[in-house]
């Protein structure tokens, strides 16, 4: 999978505004566990990525916030945004 030009520049602009965003560690299928407005404790889980060879590999949240976008199921590719987070006032 690949992000389009207008939200690879989304992501850009949320790690300059010191949004966590969690990125894809390798390619494979994205089962997310949370929902946007949903506050969230750090390390909590995200959702899960399992790669090629079935393996599930769980993504956390790195601090608390509150999810501002959760990319839906699908198959992402290495790098691409899942999850962003708008950090715990």
């Amino acid at each position: 999978a690949w992000l389009s030009a207008p939200f690879m520049g989304a992501v850009e602009q949320a790690q300059e505004e010191g949004r966590e965003v969690t990125l894809a560690p390798t390619s494979g299928d994205w089962t997310p566990a949370v929902r946007p407005g949903q506050p969230i404790r750090g390390g909590e889980l995200l959702g899960r990525l399992v790669d090629s060879t079935g393996v599930p590999q769980p993504q956390h949240a790195p601090a608390p916030g509150t999810v501002l976008h959760v990319r839906h199921p699908a198959r992402v590719g290495a790098g691409s945004a899942v999850v962003i987070l708008a950090a715990e006032m």
